[in-house]
């Protein structure tokens, strides 16, 4: 579910030019299996000047990383075909152990699922796009 401020803001800044420095501009890696999530979250974050790339479950975004080269993951837990939790596991076991993760989901144990597995933040669904904004500022490092 997408909140209505969400919604909301992607509107208000659709008319927003994106960034215009293109050789700086950061790749981020967006899985999620409702494709209505990665729209709004590609289109805010393109609007932000990232270059966004999606994924719609696990197995996807194992072969889309290794092409893109993510500065950072929005990566949702319940998904079909491999998940976000096993997606985290092989990411992790692979070498792609500096990429930061931050974990969507709906379910109430979320949080305690994120702190098992590591993940740098958690966003429980629905969530404010000011929220993620402020978690991809923090967790971007400047060389990515």
């Amino acid at each position: 579910m997408v909140s209505q401020s969400l919604f909301r803001e992607v509107v208000r800044n659709s008319k927003r030019a994106p960034s215009a420095a293109k050789s700086k501009q950061r790749s981020v890696l967006i899985v999620d299996d409702d494709s209505t999530i990665l729209g709004f979250i590609g289109m805010a974050l393109s609007l932000d000047g990232y270059k966004c790339v999606r994924a719609s479950n696990g197995q996807e975004a194992m072969k889309k990383v290794e092409r893109c080269d993510p500065s950072i993951i929005i990566l949702d837990i319940a998904m079909p075909v491999m998940d976000g939790k096993e997606f985290y596991k092989w990411l992790r076991g692979s070498g792609h152990t500096e990429v930061p993760v931050i974990f969507m989901t709906a379910g109430h144990n979320g949080n305690k699922t994120c702190e098992e597995l590591g993940a740098q933040a958690c966003l429980t669904k629905p969530f404010e796009l000011a929220q993620l904004q402020s978690y991809m500022r923090k967790y971007i490092k400047n060389g990515r």
